[in-house]
């Protein structure tokens, strides 16, 4: 998909008629997941994007109808269409500054006050609903074949590895078995509950207040879906907690306030690390090579 700005303004143009608008490109495109745009209509302000992969959209506007209740502030849905094949969502616009750029520059204080919202955000989003299983976000996810669903996804991966020239490829199998002897414990959850998939600074959105940063709003629901919310956790435990177990702790006793750790999760972290190198290896090599060697440095100590 090969959209120039002048493709996105004809959207635009047909959707917000008579009305004059600015776009200034906002997403990460290289990566080719999707294309984020702002919005600028007089005094007021938008999120566009445009789906690479068909079956994200749905996910994005299930997500956020569903958590508007929540008490964990996410974007509002303002329309939706198709364009040449490819789906497209307006959404609200929320001010303020992503988590990630900021968050070298935070003092202690503030980074553990952070990590506290995080905590409790999270919470919220994950202790919302539980679900049976929600055919219609995605038709290949099904409650009866879910692990089915999840082994191919993972076969795919395998797939996309073998047909790389990796340097790494020995480490990568290696992680591979380990994870297909684990199948059931990683691909079966109890409970169906909404889980963002990536769940990290990269899509926290935060705002100063009289020198202090708060959290604001959660945002980037693509991947998100009815799933094992554990997921959810291991992303931190990769970005932030394996590092730093103050962040850990600020985090879970805010986060234990609306849900319960299960007594066999930190057994299985490793596996849910294993598996997520795996995934961010499937891709990174040649689209974001100093991730694809930070994952794999990563994958050594876990071995």
């Amino acid at each position: 998909m090969n959209y120039t700005e002048k493709d996105v303004e004809n959207i635009l143009s047909e959707v917000m008629v008579n009305e004059k608008f600015t776009i200034t490109a906002v997403g990460n495109h290289s990566i080719g997941r999707h294309l984020v745009y702002k919005i600028y209509t007089g005094n007021s302000k938008y999120i566009f994007k445009i789906y690479y992969i068909k079956g994200k959209r749905i996910r994005e506007i299930n997500s956020l109808n569903i958590l508007q209740n929540s008490g964990a502030r996410v974007p509002k849905v303002i329309k939706y269409g198709e364009y040449h094949g490819h789906n497209w969502m307006i959404s609200e616009y929320i001010d303020g500054v992503v988590l990630e750029g900021i968050f070298p520059n935070l003092d202690k204080e503030n980074t553990l006050s952070i990590f506290k919202e995080l905590g409790e955000f999270l919470g919220k989003i994950h202790s919302h609903m539980i679900f049976d299983y929600a055919a219609n976000w995605d038709e290949k996810i099904k409650a009866d074949n879910f692990k089915n669903y999840k082994i191919k996804k993972f076969e795919e991966r395998i797939k996309e590895i073998e047909n790389q020239d990796l340097p790494d490829k020995n480490l990568l199998f290696k992680a591979v078995a380990i994870i297909k002897e684990h199948y059931k414990e990683l691909f079966s959850p109890t409970k169906f509950r909404l889980t963002h998939n990536d769940f990290d600074g990269r899509n926290v959105l935060v705002e100063e207040r009289a020198g202090i940063y708060k959290v604001k709003a959660i945002i980037d629901f693509e991947q998100s879906y009815p799933d094992n919310c554990e997921n959810d956790l291991a992303n931190l435990y990769f970005k932030y907690f394996i590092e730093n177990k103050e962040y850990e702790k600020y985090f879970m006793d805010e986060y234990c306030l609306y849900m319960k750790i299960d007594e066999d999760f930190h057994r299985k972290l490793k596996y849910y690390l294993i598996l997520m190198v795996i995934e961010h290896c499937s891709w990174s090599y040649e689209k974001a090579n100093d991730y694809y060697s930070e994952n794999i440095e990563f994958l050594k100590k876990l071995l």
